[in-house]
């Protein structure tokens, strides 16, 4: 492990990270990455464990710390999520973002999340701190038993040669939403209102009018898309489709609730028995009442699937 030292604690970084790496990730392609900042994301680290020696951080999913593996990463604009262990205490989870996304977050766990989610298995912002540009907050998994925090994208991808075994896997993957969807998110669920609009002014209202901004962009693209794999040769390029059908995302007799709002294999925790931990609420908020089982599936369809084109991923 590469080790970076910080006036208040020791702080370990996985093979391949620093607080330099971390901080131009955190800042997209805006190239920010001078000591300044370098110094502000340690401490940010340190102000989260203002009692520790020594802070251990790593990759948060098992492909990741894997070197042989090939896996697509899920998407996190201008955040970064480890796992890290404060001296000899039990491994807690870690998220960095720029301070406005930080913000947001903690702000969405406070008005949606806390005191709000159901069963005995709940990850609580157990430590916030929030800097210049940069922020950060510390979940802690209550409930949690054993040492090895597996991610719902680690117990999907893993190999299984007998059939038996792979039937019982698919029992286990089940359960894991029915837990999340009849348990932890239930209370949540049942915060439903209708909603007159459409889909697309939903989530450009979710993602701060982005959508609206690049229509324009959208409208530019190429008709269709042809992916490299004989799936289906030629299909609609589905922003260039959206730039002139948006409004064809308009139901009747539509509710919204309050959803997670990013629900991909790397936000669903599990533990050796296989119970469900949800983090990151920087997208939770109302949404249309399938959002999340919609995001799930795409979240399998386009990262998870062995047999998926890779041209096909950024759908």
């Amino acid at each position: 492990m590469q080790q970076d030292w910080s006036p208040l604690v020791h702080i370990e970084w996985p093979n391949g990270w620093s607080a330099k790496r971390a901080t131009a990730l955190l800042n997209g392609d805006r190239g920010v990455t001078d000591s300044a900042c370098e110094d502000e994301v340690e401490h940010v680290i340190a102000r989260l464990f203002p009692r520790a020696n020594r802070v251990v951080l790593e990759e948060l999913n098992r492909v990741a710390r894997s070197p042989d593996t090939a896996r697509r990463p899920a998407v996190r604009h201008d955040a970064l999520v480890f796992l890290a262990r404060e001296d000899d205490k039990t491994a807690v989870i870690v998220k960095l973002l720029t301070r406005l996304k930080a913000e947001r977050e903690q702000s969405n766990y406070d008005n949606y999340i806390n005191g709000q989610v159901d069963g005995n298995r709940f990850a609580v912002m157990d430590a916030r701190q929030n800097l210049w540009t940069v922020g950060g907050h510390v979940f802690k998994l209550i409930g949690f038993t054993g040492n090895d925090i597996l991610t719902f994208d680690d117990l999907y991808t893993e190999p299984l040669g007998e059939p038996t075994a792979q039937a019982f896997k698919d029992e286990v993957l089940i359960d894991i939403l029915h837990d999340f969807f009849g348990t932890i998110w239930k209370r949540n669920q049942g915060r439903s209102r209708p909603f007159s609009g459409s889909l697309f002014q939903l989530y450009d209202q979710n993602w701060n009018g982005k959508l609206t901004q690049r229509l324009g962009e959208f409208k530019n693209r190429p008709a269709t898309f042809s992916a490299s794999k004989p799936i289906s040769p030629t299909l609609p390029d589905p922003l260039r489709w959206l730039s002139g059908h948006n409004d064809l995302s308009s139901f009747d007799n539509v509710f919204e609730a309050i959803v997670h709002g990013d629900l991909h294999g790397e936000n669903l925790l599990l533990d050796n028995k296989h119970f469900a931990w949800v983090i990151d609420y920087e997208d939770t908020g109302y949404g249309h009442v399938l959002r999340d089982y919609a995001e799930l599936v795409q979240n399998i369809a386009t990262r998870l699937r062995p047999d998926m084109d890779d041209d096909l991923t950024w759908l």
